[in-house]
């Protein structure tokens, strides 16, 4: 049973991680998380609409996301935009990538448009080959996207 069809994509991605058996380990268990949201996130859009189209009053509506982002809330890439958002405004980026979804999609986001797909694939699969696929530890990393975040203070 799931809340949401979210779900099944996201988990769907764990399930291939765990077919591949890259030996990645529990200390590095958001790099996988981060995976999945990031190629979940058609999905997470969707489902985003879906409740703003709801009429809850506990939710954001369209008007309120587009507000946020700063222009119609319309695609996949408006929900990055959005997570991107939320994201620079948390007072601890770090912990937002190891605990909460906006980190890890922001995270992917960002690793994919500095190092592109296939690394972030390679890299989230196998955290502890990032030196010898990237030359930079997951660290560094990190601290790139913690310092690219600082854009999107000024929106919201």
């Amino acid at each position: 049973e799931t809340e949401s069809i979210y779900v099944i994509s996201h988990e769907y991605v764990h399930y291939i991680d765990y077919r591949i058996d890259t030996d990645s380990n529990d200390d590095v268990n958001w790099c996988a998380e981060s995976l999945a949201c990031y190629f979940g996130n058609s999905v997470a859009y969707l489902d985003r609409l879906a409740i703003a189209n709801s009429g809850d009053e506990s939710s954001l509506t369209l008007d309120d996301l587009s507000r946020i982002i700063g222009k119609q809330y319309e695609s996949p890439l408006d929900e990055i935009r959005f997570q991107n958002i939320m994201n620079a405004h948390e007072e601890n980026h770090r912990d937002s990538l190891i605990s909460l979804y906006n980190g890890r999609l922001s995270f992917g986001d960002y690793f994919v448009q500095t190092y592109g797909e296939e690394a972030f694939i390679e890299c989230m699969l196998a955290p502890q080959r990032t030196i010898s696929t990237l030359g930079l530890t997951m660290d560094e990393i990190v601290d790139g996207w913690c310092v690219w975040l600082e854009q999107f203070k000024v929106l919201k």
